[in-house]
């Protein structure tokens, strides 16, 4: 199944949502905003609260690894994603995304630790 949607990649390129994201992301004083922490205080954190006492946890921290220097990425919301970036563009560009696939799977898949009740009662996808 998994090979089937890599054979279909070209028919996801340029999706309207990542397409979206690059917009938000590329926002002047967002990114400064975000630089300047990270020079400030050695990293950028924010907190949103998207839905009555459920809150997503973004941060951005340079580390190094490997001898390499990165961007850590982390967004926490039931689920974790975490990614190193080159660049903090990057790194910004992969907290909208994460921020927005977890919003994006509670309202189509339900949480990861939802019981099965729960998930047959909102109708959510279920596997």
């Amino acid at each position: 199944m998994f090979k089937n949607l890599l054979r279909r990649k070209e028919e996801r390129r340029g999706h309207d949502y990542f397409a979206e994201l690059t917009r938000f992301t590329k926002n002047p004083a967002r990114l400064t905003e975000i630089k300047e922490a990270v020079q400030n205080q050695g990293f950028w954190q924010d907190s949103y609260e998207w839905r009555i006492s459920t809150v997503l946890d973004a941060r951005i921290e340079p580390v190094e690894e490997k001898s390499r220097q990165w961007f850590r990425v982390t967004v926490k919301c039931d689920h974790e994603f975490l990614c190193h970036t080159q660049t903090i563009e990057r790194a910004v560009f992969f907290v909208a995304l994460y921020q927005q696939l977890i919003i994006d799977m509670f309202y189509n898949l339900g949480w990861a630790s939802a019981s099965p009740a729960m998930i047959q009662e909102h109708n959510y996808l279920s596997w």
